[in-house]
């Protein structure tokens, strides 16, 4: 294995990977920025960003990070639902009984959702994840069920996550209500030349290495291939070890990068 030849103690360029871990790009610094300022204010947040910049690492960060006796998490990453599922779902996953009409499990969400915040204590978190892909009667629908008091309550943080096509989306005349409800929108950038080098070496050092595996041109060659995708970045990294083993590299060069690149 190409950890044992890099003389690496772990794999690295894995998604699975712990908050004090993580590297803290420009992008991910902000993102907890206005995960803060939600956890006082609560609403609604508009989280975008191309496939793979790290939006869903960015959440998972963010909940292990909340006390479990103050939050209630709900993770929902399902959306291409129809009206009567995306109520029976987020309805079971709150812990609602099981109800038979419409009318009722509007009842029970937002029953649910006051009782977590008043009764409780614990504010729910509720995330639903591939928005781009929610039907737009399911945005409507999730519009009035975050409609408390008159709409002048917000007891839970929600959050859509989804591709940057989402944020176009909102902004058309027939989503023109959902959209002034957003409290923060948030575009995930992907990482720049110098972010993707410190990326790389961060990782490497996470996983044990004691110096650069990849030279500066190698460098190049990913973040020119990848635009700065981390999960691309993770791909052709990883092929490019496995490569190097192969070819006994001590060091990876853009002649390698350049020949995984076509695996991608």
């Amino acid at each position: 294995m190409f950890f044992n030849f890099y003389n690496l103690k772990s794999i690295p360029f894995e998604k699975s990977i712990k908050k004090d871990n993580l590297f803290l790009s420009a992008s991910l610094k902000e993102f907890f920025s206005r995960m803060e300022y939600l956890k006082q204010f609560k609403g609604l947040l508009l989280l975008t960003g191309e496939a793979g910049v790290g939006k869903t690492t960015a959440i998972r960060a963010f909940l292990e990070d909340l006390k479990q006796e103050y939050f209630k998490f709900i993770y929902i990453p399902l959306t291409t639902v129809s009206t009567t599922d995306f109520y029976h779902q987020l309805n079971s996953s709150l812990g609602g009984e099981s109800k038979r009409n419409k009318s009722e499990l509007f009842s029970s969400i937002q029953k649910i959702i006051i009782e977590y915040a008043t009764v409780r204590k614990q504010i729910p978190v509720i995330i639903f994840d591939e928005v781009h892909f929610l039907k737009n009667d399911n945005l409507f629908e999730l519009q009035m069920l975050l409609n408390f008091n008159v709409d002048s309550l917000d007891p839970a943080i929600v959050i859509l996550a989804g591709h940057s096509l989402m944020r176009e989306r909102v902004i058309r005349p027939s989503l023109n209500s959902i959209n002034q409800r957003f409290r923060l929108k948030y575009e995930f950038l992907p990482l720049n030349r110098q972010e993707t080098s410190s990326y790389i070496q961060h990782q490497l050092n996470m996983a044990g290495a004691s110096n650069m595996i990849f030279n500066e041109n190698a460098i190049d060659a990913i973040f020119n291939i990848s635009n700065g995708i981390i999960r691309v970045i993770n791909n052709i990294a990883t092929k490019a070890l496995i490569l190097g083993t192969s070819k006994k590299a001590d060091t990876i060069t853009e002649e390698h990068i350049f020949s995984v690149s076509t695996e991608l």
